[in-house]
């Protein structure tokens, strides 16, 4: 809308002009008297007094800033595209959730059972363990003391069956002490820590993208020493991870003094157990809190951690899960 200013007779005259379906509208306004003029092309207006002639000017302009605002608000939003030539590289970002669990199962009671758990057989605990199992709908499964019980001359060929029937790829240190069971295939070194335990370090492959993946059972043992013993257990952990963006370390700390977690915190790692969601106590047994079972991260954010409360009567620990927000990036040659 256009506002300017002239006379005609003597008479004060505004003329609003506006292009609306091919139609000029004007307004003229006269001291004189009052008369309404109304025209095709003509919309004439005389007020009784000069004063008028204000008041409807302010009016004007205020039509005129709302028409303004309004035109600014309905306007398409401005979008800014980037053209690839067909030498550049095109980034996408992918968001995928993945489920870790973790669990000392405590060779499932077939060895010493521990106070208070039954010392069911194997085939006794095997529809417990398949059934908690699958309660994690872990896509990662991570599990401690698993198989001492072949020194006893028992298979844990049993417990296998159940387990390779979620999990494709698996690997173990040489007592299958520890393992991993993988719905996704990763490749790891068996290495012995400055304290002389078998810890599997290496990598997994998520949706084309390597992730550093470890499973981890420092020694239990109280005191100063056997602190500083696992404090060196996990630097050692924490430099072979070095060169990895993102990594997943899990298995159970035996987590002493919270100091022993220090070195992670200060490498920038995320911890499930001690860490944003708090202590939470894995061991039941002790009469005072162990917060033992852990998942830590590096680069991967922690969406949530917590233990499974139903143990099954298997094992002297709870199983702990988290769930993690990966954020890959897959890169192709633009065209």
């Amino acid at each position: 809308m256009t506002i300017f200013f002239t006379t005609r007779n003597g008479e004060y005259l505004v003329v609003l002009k506006k292009n609306r379906n091919n139609l000029l509208f004007s307004v003229v306004f006269s001291s004189l008297f009052a008369k309404f003029v109304i025209t095709r092309r003509q919309y004439i207006m005389k007020p009784f007094f000069t004063s008028t002639l204000t008041l409807l000017l302010i009016l004007a302009v205020g039509i005129t800033l709302a028409e303004t605002s309004t035109t600014t608000a309905n306007a398409a939003p401005t979008t800014e595209t980037i053209c690839a030539d067909s030498s550049t590289d095109i980034t996408t970002t992918t968001h995928t959730k993945l489920t870790i669990a973790t669990w000392n199962v405590g060779v499932f009671n077939n060895g010493e059972p521990p106070i208070g758990m039954p010392d069911d057989s194997v085939e006794t605990n095997l529809p417990k363990i398949k059934s908690l199992i699958t309660s994690f709908e872990a896509d990662i499964l991570i599990i401690t003391e698993y198989a001492s019980f072949l020194n006893q001359g028992k298979s844990r060929n049993t417990y296998d069956e159940v387990l390779k029937q979620f999990y494709p790829y698996t690997h173990y240190t040489r007592d299958a002490w520890t393992a991993i069971f993988s719905k996704y295939p990763f490749s790891v070194e068996l290495i012995t820590s400055p304290d002389r335990r078998d810890y599997l370090l290496g990598s997994v492959n998520i949706d084309g993208t390597t992730i550093g993946l470890g499973a981890i059972h420092p020694r239990s043992a109280s005191g100063t020493q056997a602190t500083e013993a696992r404090i060196a257990d996990h630097n050692m952990v924490i430099d072979f991870f070095a060169d990895y963006d993102k990594a997943i370390v899990a298995g159970d700390f035996n987590t002493y003094e919270d100091r022993e977690l220090n070195v992670y915190r200060d490498a920038d790692w995320s911890l499930g157990n001690c860490g944003y969601f708090g202590y939470i106590d894995t061991y039941r047994p002790h009469t005072r809190a162990w917060y033992i079972d852990n998942i830590i991260t590096k680069g991967i954010r922690i969406d949530n951690f917590y233990k499974i409360d139903n143990r099954a009567d298997v094992s002297d620990h709870y199983p702990v899960v988290a769930n993690l927000s990966l954020h890959l990036q897959a890169r192709s040659e633009g065209k």
